[in-house]
């Protein structure tokens, strides 16, 4: 019996994904995506309209999954300032994992895509904003907790907060040690969950 066609498409999505996680959306051809989806050009044209197309759901499953995980580590804690830290701690290790998957796909598009392909550069930026969005809310909760200061202003700690992991992203993809991603990745982590110290 065939598979429904709704799982053959994640099936498809997921594989498109680490085609264009790894070699960025101009670089990675239709043959490329022939070969990792085992689909033939037409077939992925009815299926996803265009190369552009089949870009555009890797890009929301990608941002989808990547909101969903850091929700259910920042906002399902007691402690708003315990949550945060738990997941500055999850990036302890980006200097273990393989080069592709230690920047963000999101950024990656923006800086690829901004001058070139504007509507896919804008749904990343959206997505990018969800993420600000999130860290945002820990920041106003952490206020309510009293694990922060009144006078803070947590829009401008988010916003500092993916300043920071934005760059620790580019970092780990420098030939460096991952001890040393892990001792900056704990820095941060002390910095942002002691913010009465610099708000």
């Amino acid at each position: 019996m065939p598979r429904p066609a709704k799982f053959i498409r994640t099936e498809a999505i997921a594989s498109a994904l680490q085609v264009f996680w790894q070699r960025g959306y101009h670089a990675t051809s239709l043959k490329d995506l022939e070969t990792a989806l085992s689909m033939r050009p037409g077939s992925i044209y009815a299926a996803f309209g265009s190369k552009e197309g089949l870009f555009d759901e890797v890009l929301s499953h990608y941002a989808e999954r990547s909101l969903t995980s850091l929700r259910e580590k920042l906002l399902n804690r007691p402690s708003a300032m315990q949550g945060l830290r738990e997941y500055l701690y999850s990036l302890a290790n980006l200097g273990e994992r393989e080069p592709a998957e230690r920047a963000c796909m999101l950024v990656k598009t923006l800086l690829e895509l901004a001058t070139t392909e504007p509507q896919l550069s804008a749904r990343a930026d959206a997505y990018l904003a969800s993420m600000e969005n999130l860290f945002c809310e820990v920041f106003m909760a952490a206020m309510q907790q009293n694990e922060l200061e009144k006078g803070a202003d947590p829009r401008f700690l988010a916003q500092q907060l993916q300043v920071a992991i934005f760059g620790l992203r580019i970092f780990s993809q420098r030939q460096t040690s991952p001890l040393r991603v892990r001792l900056l990745t704990e820095q941060i982590a002390n910095q942002f969950t002691r913010v009465d110290k610099i708000a």
